[in-house]
């Protein structure tokens, strides 16, 4: 076995009165592998705390955008269901008001409304001015028809005319059996036939 030397180094931290202390090389080399691993691991976790700091950061940041964009999709959509709500409104009005066709003066009211732009519009007037502009939107006003022409006789009652004379010639030749009402019958007939 190889023995190792032990040397001894002087501590430079001693109090004045006492002698210096020797401290033996393996136990220092020791404490400053010690030393040196510790910094290591102290290194390694100040950058592993870096590192998740970043990430701490980077995910805020990734949350903050998120949360922004949200609200501008929530705004969007707050203001398409107010234009909406407003539509709605303004046909149940041009109904109220009595459009006959409610789409197309929907349709000329959302041209007067872009018009108007950002300003506060009161519904039922504006329903009221499109019928007053076109006033083919708005039934027409019920007015007093005259008949035309002259009054027709009716229908006539069964019976009479050339098929009810027919009738009662046929009866009475057929009753009668005489050559004669025979004849007239068949006058009658041919006459029917011919006009």
């Amino acid at each position: 076995m190889t023995e190792i030397r032990e040397d001894r180094e002087p501590v430079a931290d001693v109090p004045a009165g006492q002698g210096p202390k020797l401290v033996d090389v393996r136990e220092s080399i020791r404490h400053r592998r010690r030393a040196q691993e510790a910094e290591q691991r102290a290194a390694a976790l100040e950058a592993e705390v870096e590192e998740l700091r970043q990430a701490q950061d980077g995910a805020a940041r990734s949350l903050e955008e998120t949360l922004a964009s949200e609200r501008r999709r929530g705004e969007e959509l707050q203001k398409r269901l107010d234009a909406l709500q407003a539509e709605r409104e303004l046909e149940r009005e041009l109904i109220r008001a009595g459009a006959i066709d409610p789409e197309a003066a929907l349709l000329v009211a959302r041209e007067r409304l872009a018009a108007l732009g950002d300003e506060e519009v009161d519904l039922p007037a504006l329903a009221q001015r499109v019928l007053e502009e076109k006033p083919y939107l708005r039934p027409a006003q019920k007015r007093e028809v005259e008949p035309l022409g002259r009054r027709s006789q009716g229908a006539r009652p069964a019976g009479s005319g050339e098929a009810a004379k027919s009738r009662r010639l046929a009866d009475s030749a057929r009753q009668t059996g005489r050559r004669a009402d025979l004849v007239e019958y068949m006058r009658t007939r041919r006459r029917g036939s011919k006009k």
